[in-house]
């Protein structure tokens, strides 16, 4: 079943939309859990472009990225420890917080625009981005 929020978006899955608070919440158990397995990560997709705009979260997940060294055993251990059902591919990882969708990218190559990351404050937190962020957002469909 889906039901409309106040805002006249959908929630549930298959490409709805959430509102802000219920992707704040998931940003913020994402970022836990990304400091529980001591790795770093970058926002990406929509999730990154509201940060950048100083507007509220929207979309239908959450997007971050890791990069690949970061991925060492232990860290996959621990993820699949910690998360219920999370669900590996050779490109990432994706899991849900709260019917949510996660999408993690392992980011394999190299990219000048992550070289120096950016960073912005969002509610209580402060998130890295790709810095320019305008060539990230040109080819962020081509990340991997």
């Amino acid at each position: 079943m889906v039901k409309k929020t106040k805002d006249n978006k959908t929630n549930g899955t298959n490409g709805v939309k959430f509102n802000e608070f219920e992707l704040t919440t998931a940003l913020h158990a994402v970022e836990d859990l990304m400091e529980r397995v001591l790795v770093k990560f970058v926002v990406l997709g929509d999730t990154s472009k509201a940060m950048f705009d100083g507007a509220d979260l929207y979309g239908d997940k959450i997007e971050i990225g890791i990069f690949k060294n970061d991925l060492v055993k232990f860290v996959r251990s621990t993820l699949n420890a910690l998360v219920k059902d999370i669900e590996w591919t050779d490109k990432g990882f994706t899991f849900k917080v709260n019917n949510i969708p996660v999408k993690v990218k392992i980011i394999s190559k190299s990219y000048k625009f992550f070289e120096h990351p950016d960073f912005r404050f969002y509610r209580t937190g402060q998130y890295e981005f790709a810095n320019p962020f305008e060539s990230y957002w040109k080819s962020r469909h081509f990340v991997a």
